[in-house]
């Protein structure tokens, strides 16, 4: 999974415009999978246990307790079939999970309320296993299961709250912050990130970068909330500055494609996969 070249501009013109590379890559990504997965993902209940061995942990203690949870939940058939589907799907590479999680959707999207209740809980006890929530976590929470949500809830997309970003600096830095650290462990590199960033939000109220460790991926679950009640001119402003914050250095990492995806279909902007063809 090395970085791939990507600019700010390339990545903005994405958002909401599949190109057919992009349709070619789901595509590609559907007729390489495995038949017993291929089947999984079509149906309603196994797909629940493709999205759960996505998220099976590699620590033995931890996926028993997984495990464990899946079976009291969702019974024991569905425990054989993450199993069973797990080393079928770490076989088709970390590039591929988040369309995997992606392509579930519509057969997740039959499930009885009752039944996603379950599932959902069941997710989330997958992701408190190990006590701590990584990138690949947040962003099949975020995408995934924030569209089911509103699928069964049957909520509406939010009223645009705020026509200006000065209500919105909080929010701006410490998902700007980071974006920026994310991207580089070096502190100047993420300065300049940041800086570069900032710089497309025109606010007037000048933004410093957060230190590091007062980063975290439940701030910027909180950000992302209040960001999805900005006014659309505003959106595309937060899509460019985080396009801007994680192309600085000229390459866009996986885990930093996934970042970005999740942030646009947060703003209800969806983009593809940055990586057509892995």
């Amino acid at each position: 999974n090395s970085p791939i070249p990507m600019s700010a501009v390339v990545v903005a013109a994405m958002v909401g415009t599949p190109t057919s590379e992009h349709i070619r890559y789901a595509h590609d990504l559907l007729s390489g999978l495995p038949a017993e997965v291929l089947q999984a993902v079509r149906d309603s209940f196994s797909a629940r246990a493709v999205v759960l061995a996505l998220l099976l942990d590699d620590d033995s203690d931890i996926r028993a307790k997984q495990l464990d949870a899946a079976t009291a939940a969702l019974g024991e058939p569905t425990t054989r079939e993450i199993v069973n589907l797990a080393p079928l799907i770490d076989a088709q590479g970390a590039e591929a999970r988040l369309p995997l999680a992606e392509l579930v959707q519509p057969a997740l999207q039959g499930l009885s309320p009752d039944q996603y209740k379950s599932f959902r809980n069941t997710v989330r006890d997958f992701v408190k296993a190990d006590g701590k929530i990584d990138m690949f976590e947040f962003c099949l929470q975020r995408i995934l299961i924030g569209r089911l949500d509103r699928h069964f809830s049957g909520a509406k997309p939010p009223i645009s709250n705020y026509s200006s970003v000065n209500g919105l600096i909080k929010e701006f830095r410490e998902l700007l912050s980071i974006l920026a650290h994310f991207g580089s462990d070096d502190p100047a590199t993420a300065t300049l990130a940041f800086d570069r960033a900032s710089a497309a939000i025109a606010a007037r109220t000048p933004m410093k970068l957060k230190p590091r460790d007062e980063c975290s991926l439940k701030l910027v679950g909180k950000a992302l909330d209040k960001l999805a009640l900005a006014s659309p001119i505003i959106k595309k402003r937060i899509l460019k500055a985080a396009a801007i914050a994680v192309t600085t250095d000229g390459f866009v990492t996986l885990k930093e494609g996934e970042l970005l995806r999740t942030i646009a279909d947060s703003l209800d902007c969806p983009m593809p996969p940055l990586n057509p063809g892995g």
